[in-house]
């Protein structure tokens, strides 16, 4: 563990070092430039895409001999930038994939007749057809014939399988090496220390509760105490969510045989009156007490005490392109979802209020929402 830790801060001292130098743009920078780039190809229906050049060992004679090659071969609309510790990344605006794989072999061409030891990966960020009707016209930007190509934004990859899909999801080491990095928001030093601590405090405190909450639904019903669920963290990346078990053993299979009486608009599935939820399971969840294993989760670092609520993987497959940036936070336990409303408030206004919170993240907005938290937990206010 300690061997970790200190390994992490030299990574991310040489990564200080790095960004100091001139030349390159700094990460933070490079970061906003790119999702800058992002909303422009949104907005404009053409791709764009970025060379990544992973360094090994360099020293800064080195670094200034390789910045200045890849400098001599990109356009005066291209940016290049830190994408992470010595790996230089090349911005190449309204670019396709054959023109970024052409730029990633003239930057092999010139890069190891020097002796300049490098992997070079490129990746094509392709947005989302809101016409496929129209698909190969204006609305697609001429870039394919085939609507099926458009059903969401892909990050494409040179280091995809031959016989892969391309234009299928990417999996979530593709995304953690690819522009899904520049996409994802950065945690804050103070966030992630009061999650510890909060967390941690929580548990400690709570201990009784958490066991005598385990002893009722052990002895109420028939099966585990704990239910655990595969939800989307950051990135899209698949995580065990923990939750007090409120329901009877058989509910996953139920819920096809109830979707029908879905009162909840978009892809979630709400019910007052669910007849799988166990009468302890009610108390429960009415008091948000089976939201409390969750504490967990913030300790290990994949949730956060505040943040967008984890969804399922199966709900983000029906995610819209602006919806699927809640997915850029670590979720949370609590955000301006739950403390206005919850179940009573529309999918699409629950999915506004995340990226509203996006763009205010600070300690200050964070500890609001957790004193409020605690009034809409006593409310008991759309809990269900």
């Amino acid at each position: 563990m300690a061997f970790d830790w200190l390994q992490r801060l030299r990574r991310r001292f040489r990564a200080s070092w790095l960004n100091s130098i001139s030349g390159p743009l700094p990460e933070d920078l490079f970061r906003r430039l790119v999702n800058r780039e992002r909303a422009r190809s949104d907005r404009s229906r053409r791709p764009f895409s970025m060379v990544v050049v992973e360094l090994f060992g360099i020293n800064l004679a080195s670094l200034r001999k390789v910045y200045g090659l890849v400098a001599s071969c990109i356009r005066e609309t291209d940016d290049i930038g830190w994408f992470g510790p010595e790996e230089l990344g090349v911005l190449l605006p309204e670019t396709e994939r054959d023109g970024a794989s052409q730029f990633s072999e003239k930057l092999r061409d010139v890069l190891d007749p020097a002796g300049c030891p490098a992997t070079i990966r490129h990746y094509t960020y392709q947005p989302e057809c809101d016409q496929p009707e129209t698909c190969g016209q204006i609305a697609c930007g001429g870039q394919c014939g085939n609507p099926q190509k458009h059903s969401s934004p892909v990050l494409l990859s040179n280091t995809l399988d031959e016989n892969s899909d391309a234009s299928s999801h990417p999996t979530a080491q593709e995304l953690d090496q690819g522009l899904g990095r520049m996409f994802n928001a950065q945690i804050p030093w103070w966030k992630r220390g009061m999650d510890i601590l909060g967390a941690s405090a929580m548990l400690l405190i709570l201990s009784p509760v958490l066991m005598a909450i385990s002893v009722a639904i052990k002895l109420s019903s028939p099966g585990p105490v704990i239910f655990r669920q595969r939800r989307a963290g950051i990135g899209g990346r698949p995580f065990d969510f923990y939750k007090f078990r409120t329901m009877n053993l058989d509910a996953e299979h139920q819920k096809g045989e109830l979707l029908h009486m879905n009162e909840a608009s978009g892809p979630v599935f709400k019910m007052a009156n669910d007849p799988r939820i166990t009468p302890l399971g009610r108390l429960l969840r009415r008091s948000s007490l089976d939201e409390l294993p969750q504490l967990w989760n913030v300790v290990k670092g994949e949730m956060s005490l505040v943040g967008p609520r984890p969804p399922t993987m199966d709900e983000i497959q029906k995610y819209q392109p602006w919806q699927r940036r809640r997915l850029e936070l670590v979720g949370g336990l609590t955000c301006i979802w739950q403390v206005s409303g919850r179940s009573l408030i529309p999918f699409e206004e629950w999915m506004r209020m995340d990226l509203r919170y996006s763009r205010k993240v600070s300690l200050w907005n964070d500890l609001i929402l957790l004193v409020r938290t605690l009034g809409a937990v006593l409310s008991r206010r759309g809990a269900r």
